[in-house]
């Protein structure tokens, strides 16, 4: 059985129970890692390059660190790439971490700063959840709206 055949078959069983899960783009979840890993080796290539002399300039190399760190907070830490409403909690999973929090934590659903094709999910105590926009989308605010009549949702 395939991965996708996988998923499709546990996403089923969820909405079968009640659960809502939003799933954005399988795609991101299997080629974010290998771009990453691509600019990560590609870092380690060019420090060890400056550091015997024939490579960039060190501001080259600071450079591409800082936007490496900086995507990679943003894309691996804080971009969800599964969400699932059930039972009063809201459950989240990013490529390198995830959570559960009470639906009684979330306090709104709005556009991103990000762009127009991100949501953000503010949660209390917790930095917010950036969560990119397909098909589904709206029967996840439906969700979190109808389990937590007190969420801000705007126009997502």
């Amino acid at each position: 059985m395939s991965v996708a055949a996988v998923w499709l078959h546990v996403i089923r069983l969820c909405q079968d129970h009640g659960m809502t899960v939003y799933r954005p783009s399988r795609t991101m979840t299997l080629i974010l890692p290998i771009v990453f890993t691509g600019f990560t080796v590609g870092a380690v290539i060019m420090i060890v390059a400056m550091i015997r002399g024939s490579g960039p300039p060190v501001w080259f190399g600071i450079a591409w660190l800082a936007v490496l760190g900086w995507n990679g907070y943003w894309w691996l830490l804080r971009t969800c790439t599964l969400l699932v409403v059930s039972d009063g909690q809201l459950r989240w999973r990013t490529l390198l971490r995830g959570g559960t929090v009470p639906l009684t934590d979330v306090r709104s659903v709005g556009r991103s700063r990000l762009g127009s094709q991100f949501a953000t999910i503010q949660l209390h105590g917790t930095p917010s959840l950036q969560v990119p926009v397909h098909l589904g989308f709206a029967r996840l605010t439906a969700a979190l709206k109808s389990g937590a009549p007190h969420i801000d949702i705007s126009d997502a």
